[in-house]
């Protein structure tokens, strides 16, 4: 039998991955991100889903917009 997929939304994986970085050091205070079009064609997503993204670790503390 099979199990229901469970599938996150698409920011939420770049959230985590971003994160992940964060947590090993590979992103530092003070690094600055690419732009949201790099981002989104590295991810292979849309600019809103970017921009979500970006919205959610401003939330949690761990980006600041200049």
């Amino acid at each position: 039998m099979y199990l229901p997929i469970q599938s996150e939304r698409l920011y939420e994986g770049i959230v985590s991955q971003i994160e992940q970085r964060i947590e090993t050091g590979e992103l530092k205070v003070g690094d600055q991100l690419p732009s949201e079009r790099e981002l989104a064609e590295q991810f292979e997503v849309s600019r809103t889903v970017v921009r979500e993204a970006v919205k959610a670790l401003r939330q949690k503390g761990l980006l600041e917009i200049r």
